[in-house]
């Protein structure tokens, strides 16, 4: 009778079969290994074991998780290119608070911002619209949000600073304000932002 496993003994059978199993998918296939044998140990320990022992099994869930880490670049990919491509339209109407409006224009939906991007009379008018808004909200909030802007675009893409800001701005004026009074404050929220956006992200 074989002795029920402990859970550091089935760590390392899962650490075994790992092993075993990118050795198997590197021969197969050259690229992503790692991501693939991620996923595929993701299966059980009785199918990671059938992929081991059948080649054509283990061929097919390799096909399976391609796929899926395609859509997934895809995904990825696709939301950082709209974002760039926004900012860049936006940066020639409106340079001055142009990361700004990207991070406002960016909550919308992507059907939505690829017809802005395909119309330039109403982008232009989206444009507007959210400069009014800014307008509508004060001067104080313009200087916080380059200031925001600044801080965040030394360390990331355009795209995820804009989104960043744009985030941290719908904060009402107070906690702002008390925010930029307090850097460990302020990077702490900056933290915050990042953490949602990158749980926003499609998976």
């Amino acid at each position: 009778m074989h002795q029920p496993l402990q859970s550091g003994q089935l760590l390392d059978t899962k650490q075994v079969l790992g092993e075993h199993l990118f050795a198997k998918v590197s021969e197969l296939h050259d690229g992503k290994t790692d991501r693939i044998t991620g996923m595929l140990l993701e299966a059980t320990n009785e199918d990671v074991m059938r992929m081991l022992e059948d080649a054509a099994f283990l061929k097919r869930r390799i096909e399976g998780a391609l796929r899926v880490i395609e859509e997934e670049d895809k995904s990825i990919g696709g939301k950082e290119q709209i974002g760039e491509e926004l900012y860049s339209h936006i940066s020639k109407i409106e340079p001055i608070q142009c990361a700004k409006v990207t991070g406002m224009l960016l909550e919308l939906d992507v059907k939505v911002i690829r017809r802005l991007l395909a119309s330039p009379s109403e982008l232009r008018l989206a444009v507007q619209k959210s400069l009014n808004t800014l307008k509508a909200d004060g001067s104080c909030r313009d200087q916080i949000g380059e200031h925001i802007y600044g801080l965040v675009a030394s360390d990331y893409t355009a795209d995820s600073a804009a989104k960043i800001t744009g985030m941290l701005l719908e904060m009402p004026n107070t906690q702002l304000q008390e925010m930029m009074k307090d850097e460990t404050l302020l990077k702490e929220k900056i933290r915050l932002a990042l953490d949602a956006l990158s749980q926003q992200q499609p998976r």
